[in-house]
Parts: C-alpha cells; structure tokens; sequence
C-alpha cells in the first residue's frame, strides 16, 4: 500500500509539472377572441410575502450575463470540476453500489426532449388558426404568434416541405393547383415561415461540416450537428436561395412576431466527461481495499483536471457558420450573449441558444441570447417569451427529485430583455403548461414523490409513493420569478395529459383509468383554487376553446380498466366551472389513430366556418383518410365525410428510389435474370407507397389534403368524389434507409383527375413540370 501511495505521489507531480499533458481542443389567456380578458389581474407587489419554498431567495435562480470570454470560460470549467467531484464520489463506493444503486452510467448530459402543443381561432362557432379569409393558417397556441410548421399558405399560394425539398404551389383556383418550382433543402427540412414571399426554412444537418470538426480521437464521442436556416426569395413562385446560416445545435421550435422569427436551438455537451474506469477486484477475484480504489479514482480525476485546466473556450461554445460565395465563413463567439444560471448544476449539460432573425432585412446579423443548459419548450405570447429547463438530481444519496426551472424575456422589436428566472418542483408537460398574462406566469406541473423503502431495502433506498399535480402562479420580483399562490395537489396518481389557460381558468387533465377535467380558479393569483372536476373514460390530449366557455377536447377513448379503445372527441361545458360536464362526444373504433393527439397542428380550424379536419388512420382497414367534421356547442359532431386519397402507381424507378436501391445496369441486369425478385421488390412497393395524409387546408369551399404522395383539393359537398385537382408529389423517403430523404427531386408533375368535374382544366393543357427548380 505504501508503494501504491508513492505512486500516486509521483503521478501527481509528473501532472502538475506538465508531463503528458495533452489539449482537448409554445390559444391561452393572451389569445382571447373576445373570450375572457387576461387584462387587469393583479400584479404581484414587491413586498409579497413568500410561503412556499419552491424558489426561496437562499436558492436564488436568476441567471446573470457572461461579462467576457475569460469569465464564461471559468464558469463552464468550474461546472465540469463539479461533475468531476461528482463522479468520483461515486465511483469510491462499493462495486455493487457504483454498478447497480449509484447510477454511475447514467448520463446526466443528455437532453429529455419533449413534445409541445397548441391551437387557433374563433369563427362563428368554432375556434381556427387563420383570418377571416383565405387559407386556414398554421394552429397556434397565441393568437399573432405564429409558430413553425412543415406546410404554409399565403395568398393565392401553399408552401410545403416533402422529402428533402421546398415545394412552392400555386391554388389560384382549386381546380388548377400547380405546381411554381421547388428548392432543395440541405439536411432534414422540418419547418418553414413565410412571409411577403420569403420563406425561412429551418432544416437539420446531422454531422460536421466540411472542414469543421477534426477531433484528435476516435474516443471524442461529440458528433456535431447543425439547425440551419435557409432563407429564400419564391416571389416569382420560383424559390431563389438568399441566405445559408448554420448554427451548432438541435432545433426545438420556433416562433414569428410579425417579421420577427426566434428560434430554440439547443446544443448537447461538447464536453464529453467520462466516468472513472475502476478496477475493484484483483486479478485473483478478492476486493480491493478502499485505498487501491481511491488511488485509481484520484489518478481519474487528476487527470480529468489537467484536460479541464488546458480547455479553452471554443471547447465548450457552438459554432456558428455562414455561407459567403460557395464558401463556411466561421461566425465570431459570442461570450456576451451567454446567460449564466445562479445555481451551479441546476440543468442539464449544454446550452439554449435564442436565435433572431428578421425576415424583413434577410441580410441582418442573427441575433442571440443564450442560456447555459438544455431547453426542451417555449412559450410566447406578444411580450415576453418564457423557457423551460428541467432539472434532474441524481444524488444517489437522497431521494430523485425533478425541478423546472423558467426564464423569462420580455420582447422589444428585435431585442430580447432577460427578466427574471424562476423554479418549480417537479416537471411540465409542454408548452400549453405555461401562460403568462397581466405580468403573472401560470404553470401547471406534475411531481413524483419519493419516500425511505422498508428497512430492509438498505441505506439510501427509496420506494415511489404515486404521483400529484397543481396549478402555481409566478410572479417577477427583481430578477427572480417568486411563487405567489398554488391550487391543492390534485390528479392523485396520474399524471397531466393536458392544459389549456383561458381567461382567469386554467383546465387541466390528468390520466391513468379515467379522465379527470379539472377547473381551476385563477382570478387570485394568490389564491389558486380548483373549483371544480368531471370525471369521462379516456383522455384528452389537447384543449381548444369554444364560445361561451365551452371546450373542445382531441384524444382518446378508454374503458373503465383504463385500456385505449380509439380516437374521441369531446365537447365539455364548463359554463358552471364548479359543475363541469360533457356535452357530446363522437368515439371512433379501436385501432384508429390521428397524429391530432400528439401535433396539435395537424388538427385544422376552417376560418370562417365551423369545421375542422385531422388525419386519421385506421390500422383495421390499412387506410389513412382527411376527417372532416361540423362542430357546433348544441348540435355537437357531424362528419361531413373522409378523403382517402389515391396516388397513380409509381414508375419502376420511383419504386427504387423509395425502397433505396439505385437505379444502374448492375441491377436492371439482375432484375432480368430474376423477375421474381423484381415482383417482390414492386410489391414491397404497392405497399410502401401507400399515400399518408399529413394535414387539411381549407379555403372557402374546399379543403386541401396534403399527403406523402400528394395535394389535392376536394369540395366540401363532396369529400367522397374525385379530386377538383391533385398535384402528384415524389417518393419522399426510402424505407431501407431508415425514412432519411432522397436526393433533390427533377421532375415534379401537376395532374387533373380522369373524372374531374367540367370546371377541371382540358387535357390539352397536360401534365406541367415544375419550372425553375433550384436543384
């Protein structure tokens, strides 16, 4: 042992002295349609006196400004030490503890992405996402503020992302949708804005850009991957690339304030730590002592403070790139826009970047606040815009707690204004968890609670003790989001499947067997009260508001065990807040499913009519059809019919394509030699080509059903006929390729139905290929 120790003497002095050293280089209370007001609720005095403990002032959470790079820097080193010293503590305990109780393998820098949800605006009778004419817009959970989505429409004019590429069409009339041009679109495209004819496209590029990233090891287990924001002019209706920006990260979602695009990027560790590799058995199978264990940790640690101490600061920032004449022109680092927490170690490894960009001056520099640590949502309405972090504590030692942590900024122009920072126990369940209106934050949250196991479970064992949730109002006082009220624990051992803030109530709803609605009282911010709660098999996943408080509920139906029979629709009456009840439903059969129930934009509002659409699929029949549906408070559901779609078969190269073979000799030979290889393959094909309808927009009297193979229009009087006109779409994705897309489409056909009625264009006219595609 003795010897042991001089060792480590000697290793130590060889680190300190240099010696192989080596460098490691978000339709709430702000949407109001002439509901309740959110106007006049109290603001929060400075002097309120705090009675709950969830953010006391010892625990202060306000996040302060990086000053400069040498004070980030020393920031980010200090958080690594403290993992460092984390880690090591760990790996110091036995080795049943360090494998099986201390969840040393647990990687408490990866993000816990969640979804997020929200809905429209108010026609006659019926909330919807759009103005009083036109298209149907992209549903939102604040009206003005747009949010990003794969499909827009302006004007005259459908803008879609399919497969790896910009469509602009043109649906002057319905009965002659074409198509203007399309645009490639480097990585993954998801979502898109548009706005006098520029659209913005935010697209994911997976792996490092050319000459970026040369890590120095093959163990550097970083893989960098970029949001990129792609900026085109499609005034002429052929899309012109203006601008290529990439910033280091994932995108998370996005929101536009008239010309005012802010997106959420958040960024993973680049600091990959490890964990320390102990030996705690010799090579004969007897434990080694708690010296020997101690000296291969402190050798662990010793060395990880050597890489720490040698870090610079581009080691931890994102990069950022813009693409100047063919060429990436690094961006400069930004420590001045970086937002320290107060607490050290209070999220997840990494950072959130706030980036701005004007769609009115394309040309701008991007604007950047950026918080250290993983965001998973974003609320915002016209005034402020609100972050959540979540808070993971793995202290082996105490029971598992979950904290929320929320900054908010207030918005000016451009400009992002950090305010006030604020903390929650326990989780939120997406972005309609949070609201903010007349200076108060709303947020209803879920807590799991832990207690000591039994005796005999063993030191430092813990035993889950169920579920409860509760609505809590935040106000600002100074820099910090001070807790001015909270409802009761409710939804004992469920958890929170849904909210919606309307006015001075928040609805909320919970899940295990049943489906409890509650109402909760929010015309005191201090005084937080659930008033009232109705009980219905199922659950529902989004809320969306009715006149005359009403609500519209999308989710699914469940038996009294709990078990998910199918798609439901609800309308809840909850005039009576203290008495809530059910005022019609409409259940589909089993095995159906609508992607409404986890994108609360894939369900559309007519814009001045009271209907709604939503994809559905029903896994009995193998169909996927466009729900279109009546809504009314007295009358309830009534299906006006289903579009399901049909696509021409797909060339044998299409085929191919979609299946991810390539189209050379080679094969084409092989396939002559064995055509019963190729039935197979055309079998797989009429398979997988199978149309998937992806959302409804309606205009006047029609509805447009976007699909994976397809836009067409269809007249409201008659959903179950032929399209009035159908724009034949690409093979998108390849299924052998894991759903990545393909190659930029060449050739892009517009189509008229064999059976379309008189008013369809002549067959003279024939089929039209996509003009001045930028591919």
């Amino acid at each position: 042992m003795k010897e042991a120790l001089e060792e480590e003497d000697t290793i130590m002095v060889m680190l300190r002295s240099g010696v192989g050293r080596k460098r490691v280089s978000w339709l709430g209370c702000a949407y109001t349609l002439g509901l309740s007001a959110c106007a006049g609720q109290a603001t929060p005095d400075e002097g309120y006196a705090q009675v709950h403990n969830d953010l006391s002032s010892s625990e202060a959470s306000a996040l302060r400004a990086g000053v400069d790079c040498d004070s980030l820097l020393d920031h980010l080193q200090g958080e690594l030490r403290e993992q460092v010293k984390e880690r090591a503590a760990r790996a110091r305990v036995s080795a049943d503890y360090y494998y099986y109780g201390g969840g040393a393998f647990i990687d408490d820098s990866a993000p816990l992405l969640s979804s997020s949800g929200a809905p429209g605006r108010e026609g006659a009778n019926l909330v919807s996402g759009a103005a009083l004419s036109g298209f149907s817009e992209t549903t939102v959970q604040v009206q003005g503020v747009d949010e990003g989505d794969f499909v827009k429409a302006e004007g005259d004019r459908i803008y879609l992302i399919h497969g790896s590429n910009l469509f602009v069409l043109g649906a002057q009339a319905a009965n002659a949708t074409e198509v203007l041009g399309t645009s490639a679109i480097e990585g993954q495209p998801s979502d898109l804005f548009v706005r006098d004819g520029k659209v913005l496209v935010f697209s994911y590029v997976y792996g490092p850009l050319p000459g970026t990233f040369d890590p120095s090891s093959p163990y550097y287990y970083y893989y960098p991957s970029y949001t990129k924001l792609t900026v085109l002019d499609a005034a002429s209706g052929t899309p012109a690339v203006l601008r290529e920006s990439y910033v280091e990260g994932n995108y998370v979602s996005s929101r536009r304030h008239d010309g005012i695009v802010r997106a959420v990027v958040s960024q993973g560790s680049k600091a990959q730590l490890d964990y320390p590799s102990v030996s705690y058995v010799d090579i004969f199978g007897r434990p080694r002592s708690q010296a020997e264990i101690d000296l291969q940790v402190d050798l662990w640690v010793l060395l990880a403070e050597d890489s720490i101490e040698s870090s610079i600061i581009e080691d931890y920032l994102p990069s950022g790139f813009e693409r100047v004449a063919g060429q990436l022109v690094p961006q400069p680092i930004r420590c001045g826009d970086y937002w320290l927490p107060g607490d050290e170690g209070l999220t997840q490894a990494g950072s959130t970047d706030l980036v701005t960009f004007d769609l009115d001056a394309p040309q701008s520099s991007l604007g950047h606040a950026t918080v250290l640590g993983y965001a998973e949502r974003v609320y915002a309405n016209d005034d402020a815009i609100i972050l959540s972090q979540t808070d993971y504590d793995y202290d082996p030692a105490a029971a598992p707690t979950t904290r929320t942590l929320l900054h908010r900024f207030d918005l000016d122009g451009a400009a992002l204004n950090y305010t006030a920072s604020g903390r929650l126990t326990g989780y939120i369940q997406s972005q309609f968890s949070l609201d903010e209106a007349g200076g108060v934050i709303r947020a209803s949250t879920t807590e799991d609670r832990y207690g000591p196991a039994a005796a005999d479970a063993g030191q430092g064992s813990f035993e889950y003790l169920g579920a409860v949730s509760r609505v809590v109002t935040l106000g600002v006082q100074g820099r910090e989001l001070s807790e001015l009220g909270r409802t009761r624990d409710f939804g004992a051992d469920e958890s929170i499947y849904s909210t919606r803030f309307f006015g001075d109530r928040a609805y909320v709803v919970t899940f295990r067997q049943i489906d409890p609605l509650f109402v909760v009282d929010l015309s005191d911010p201090r005084a937080p009260e659930v008033v009232g709660q109705l009980h219905t098999p199922g659950y529902s996943n989004f809320l969306f508001p009715l006149p005359n408080d009403y609500l519209f509920g999308i989710g699914q139906e469940a038996n009294a065990a709990g078990v998910v029979q199918g798609l439901a629709l609800q309308i809840f009456d909850v005039r009576d807040p203290s008495a809530p009840s059910l005022a019609h439903k409409y259940v589909y059969p089993t095995h159906t499913w609508s992607d409404a129930n986890i994108d609360f934009q894939a369900i559309t509002f007519h814009p001045d009519r009271d209907l709604v659409s939503f994809p559905l699929q029903d896994y009995t029949a193998g169909l996927s059809s466009l729900e279109v549906f009546a809504v009314s408070t007295s009358s309830g559901f009534t299906p006006l019919g289903s579009v399901v779609p049909e696509a021409p078969p797909l060339t044998r190269d299409d085929c191919f394509l979609l299946l991810g073979y390539p189209t050379n000799p080679e094969l084409l030979a092989q396939l002559e030699q064995d055509p019963s290889f190729l039935a197979s393959l055309l079998e797989q094909c009429a398979y997988y080509s199978q149309p998937s309808v992806r959302r409804g927009l309606f205009r006047g009297d029609d509805v447009f059903a976007v699909t994976s193979r397809s836009v067409a229009a269809y007249s409201l009087d008659g959903l179950e006929g032929p399209p009035r006109s159908q724009v034949t779409l690409p093979p998108a994705y390849s299924y052998y390729y894991g759903g990545i897309p393909l190659s930029p489409v060449t050739d892009v056909s517009t189509e008229a139905p064999a059976a379309a009625p008189a008013e369809t264009p002549s067959e003279e006219a024939g089929p039209e290929t996509a003009s001045g595609s930028s591919n």
